[in-house]
C-alpha cells in the first residue's frame, strides 16, 4: 500500500518539506476583514504577516469536507492507494470533524488522527509520520505509530506583546495595557489534551527567548539528537539568532526555522517559540 500523509496548514510546513515528503495540506478558513482565505493556499503566511497589524479583523473556520476531499481525491489520483491524515487538536478546532467525514466517502482507506497539539509540534508530529510512510509503512503501522507518539512533541512559546489578544477579546484591555505598560510577556505551552497552559511571564522579549533556550538545553544534553523547530510571527532577526545559538550549542540537534500559524499569530501578534521532538524518538527514528 502506498499511504499519503495529509495535514492541516497550522502545522506550519514549509511547501519544500511538504514536496519532498509528498504531504497534502488543507487549508484552514481564515477571513481577514470580511474576506475569506485558505490559508496557504489563498493567502501564504508571508502574505498575511505583510497585513497583520493591531487592528486587522479576522476569523477562523474549519475546512469543510469538500476541502478535504478535494485533497484526499487529488492524493489518490497520485497514487495513493492509503490515506493517514493528522489534524490540529480536536478541543481547537472541528477541523477533525470535517476531516473524519471526509475520509469515510473518499473511497480508498483513510484513518484520522487527532494530533492533540497544534503548530509547528504538529509539523514534527506529521514529518516523523510522512518519512515513515515514504519509506513504505503500512496505514496500520502508521496509524500505531502515531498512537504510541501522542504527547511526544512540545511547544513552548512567549509572546511580543498583548494588543492582539486584546483586540479580539481574548484579554480585557485594561489588563493588555497594563501588562504592555510593565514589559510583561506571558509564556505559554500545549498540555496533553492541547489545552494552552501558562508556564511563567517575564519582563522582556528578550527574557523570554532565553528561557525558551534555556529549555531546549535541558531537554537535550550534549550529545543529545534530536529535532527543533524554531517558529515565529514578525520576529524574524530573534528566530535566526535563536537557531544559531541552539545549533552552536547543541550540534547534534537538527533545528529548522518555520513561520507560526497565521491562524494563531491572528490572536497572538508577535510571537517566537520553539518545538521539539521528544529526544527517544530521534534516538530510534
Amino acid at each position: 500500500m502506498s499511504v499519503t500523509v495529509i495535514t492541516d496548514s497550522v502545522a506550519c510546513l514549509s511547501p519544500q518539506l511538504r514536496a519532498r515528503l509528498n504531504i497534502g495540506m488543507v487549508g484552514i478558513i481564515l477571513i481577514l476583514d470580511g474576506t475569506q482565505y485558505r490559508d496557504g493556499v489563498d493567502l501564504t503566511a508571508e502574505e498575511f504577516y505583510a497585513r497583520l497589524d493591531d487592528t486587522i479583523s479576522h476569523k477562523t473556520a474549519a475546512p469543510s469536507v469538500g476541502d478535504w476531499l478535494d485533497v484526499m481525491a487529488g492524493a489518490v489520483d497520485a497514487g495513493a492507494d492509503g490515506l493517514l491524515v493528522v489534524t490540529l487538536a480536536q478541543r481547537l478546532s472541528s477541523t477533525f470533524d470535517s476531516a473524519r467525514a471526509a475520509a469515510r466517502i473518499v473511497g480508498v482507506p483513510a484513518e484520522v488522527v487527532d494530533s492533540k497539539t497544534a503548530a509547528a509540534a504538529e509539523g514534527l508530529y506529521v514529518r516523523r509520520l510522512a518519512e515513515e510512510a515514504h519509506r513504505g509503512a503500512s496505514l496500520e503501522v502508521l496509524v500505531r505509530n502515531a498512537e504510541s507518539r501522542r504527547g511526544s512533541y512540545r511547544l513552548e512559546f512567549v509572546l511580543e506583546g498583548l494588543k492582539r489578544l486584546a483586540y479580539t477579546g481574548r484579554m480585557p484591555t485594561s489588563l493588555a495595557k497594563f501588562g504592555d505598560a510593565i514589559d510583561v510577556k506571558p509564556m505559554l505551552t500545549f498540555g496533553p489534551e492541547a489545552e494552552v497552559r501558562p508556564v511563567g511571564a517575564v519582563r522582556g522579549i528578550r527574557r523570554g527567548i532565553e528561557r525558551v533556550y534555556r529549555r531546549v538545553l535541558a531537554v537535550f544534553p550534549e550529545g543529545s539528537p534530536g529535532r527543533v523547530v524554531v517558529s515565529h510571527a514578525l520576529l524574524d532577526d530573534d528566530a535566526r539568532q535563536l537557531a544559531e545559538r541552539i545549533r552552536i550549542a547543541r550540534p547534534d540537534v537538527e533545528v529548522d526555522i518555520a513561520l507560526f500559524s497565521p491562524v494563531m499569530a491572528a490572536s497572538t501578534g508577535p510571537v517566537i517559540g520553539v518545538a521539539w521532538e521528544d529526544p527517544a524518538l530521534t534516538a530510534t527514528g
